[in-house]
């Protein structure tokens, strides 16, 4: 037998189920196959807000969600390294600020890519490769929906650093979030 459940919150903006954001209560249809209600947060929202999930017959439940800016941290990358060492892959992934680290969270299912851009300052020192051939001071690799990370080797699409040089070279990662 069905049930419909009302999700309800004080700060209905933010709320968001399905492509609706925003407009007062979200009621859906649920039944033993399909129990749950799910929702989330508008994306590029921040802060909190109080849920209240009603059904008839049921116990009425609530939380609070809040939601952080995302972060993104590189993985594996060496801070020394010599021109004789092999190419170092490395990686980023995403999730939610915590101290001066990422707790690692995956994309949204469903959701679109992360697209990482990953740079390297000074190209006399050290380059990024992607793919066979690619070889530059800028190159990307993505964070597909269900993963939190970039692949972690360039064989399987991820990035690596080559120490080309003597000296200092800063690697930065930046993805829209």
């Amino acid at each position: 037998m069905g049930a419909t459940t009302a999700l309800t919150s004080v700060r209905a903006a933010r709320i968001r189920k399905g492509g609706r954001t925003g407009i007062g209560p979200v009621t859906t249809a649920a039944s033993a196959e399909t129990p749950k209600t799910k929702a989330g947060m508008v994306k590029g929202s921040t802060g909190t807000a109080n849920v209240t999930v009603a059904a008839t017959s049921f116990t009425q439940g609530s939380a609070t969600m809040t939601v952080v800016q995302p972060g993104l941290i590189l993985a594996s990358l060496s801070t020394t390294t010599t021109t004789l060492s092999p190419e170092n892959h490395f990686y980023a992934y995403v999730g939610y600020p915590s101290g001066t680290s990422v707790n690692a969270q995956n994309v949204r299912a469903g959701g679109p890519p992360v697209t990482v851009t990953f740079a390297v300052d000074n190209l006399g020192i050290g380059a990024l490769k992607a793919g066979a051939i690619i070889q530059d001071d800028t190159v990307t690799a993505v964070i597909p929906p269900g993963l939190y990370y970039t692949p972690s080797s360039v064989a399987t699409g991820g990035v690596a650093f080559d120490p080309i040089g003597v000296g200092t070279a800063t690697v930065t990662a930046r993805a829209p979030m």
